[in-house]
């Protein structure tokens, strides 16, 4: 990787991703560093943070994610050229506000920053119309509160989710230090026979490090949260190759 890399000229030629990611988060970025490191020659990846800390339904954990927050996250990200923003996180899917909350903040930093921008929910959109995907199963760190609303959000938009299993938990760093083992049977334990995948719902839990194994055990796609929004990114920036060993999305070329 590091000959192509130095082949490459400079880092002037690397497009650059700005994530917007939760104050509290520990996973998305060493996960996006492992996935990225296969297009360290054509991508670079970079980082503010927005401050969160809870995920529950209560109007101060909803209000984390205010416009003008991910406005002043996506300015920082600017002031390094980035080629596209995305805010790497869930907010949007289980809120309440939905996928229009994460539209206009879209819109927002596009028509002040001119960059474009998207979020890991409208990603998560786009993962499951370019498989074909309506049905899916739902793999969630959270509380009742989270999870029964990503359901109904995502059911809004047509896609049905027809089983959900969750770690009932509400404080971000703790979701960060969930075993690997536990993941890994959270995502068997929410899947249905009949859902077409499985939809790992959340930027810090490590459920793409299983991805590629589990879609092999089970025989269907798995969509982890971290995942999508890398693949999403990707594509914003004009990268299409395949990735090796993170699942079918990043290797489809779609």
């Amino acid at each position: 990787m590091l000959q192509k890399l130095l082949k490459s000229g400079g880092f002037k030629s690397i497009k650059k991703i700005g994530f917007i990611v939760p104050s509290s988060n520990t996973v998305l970025e060493p996960v996006t560093s492992l996935m990225a490191v296969q297009l360290a020659h054509r991508v670079s990846v970079h980082y503010a943070r927005l401050r969160v800390t809870s995920i529950t339904l209560d109007n101060q954990d909803v209000g984390q994610f205010k416009q003008e927050k991910m406005l002043d996250a996506a300015r920082l990200l600017s002031d390094a050229g980035v080629d596209a923003i995305v805010w790497n996180g869930t907010s949007a899917g289980w809120s309440g506000e939905g996928f229009q909350a994460d539209q206009k903040i879209c819109e927002a930093i596009e028509r002040e920053l001119g960059i474009p921008a998207s979020t890991t929910t409208l990603a998560q959109k786009e993962a499951f119309d370019a498989l074909g995907i309506s049905t899916y199963s739902l793999a969630v760190p959270y509380v009742a509160g989270p999870t029964d609303s990503m359901l109904k959000t995502y059911a809004k938009e047509g896609y049905d989710g027809l089983s959900s299993a969750k770690l009932d938990l509400s404080v971000n760093a703790e979701i960060g230090q969930v075993p690997f083992g536990v993941i890994r049977q959270l995502i068997l334990d929410s899947d249905a026979p009949d859902a077409q995948s499985i939809m790992i719902g959340c930027t810090n839990l490590a459920g793409a490090l299983w991805v590629d194994e589990l879609e092999k055990e089970l025989g269907k796609p798995i969509f982890d949260s971290v995942l999508v929004t890398f693949w999403k990114a990707l594509r914003m920036v004009g990268i299409t190759e395949d990735v090796q060993g993170w699942g079918e999305l990043l290797r489809s070329g779609k």
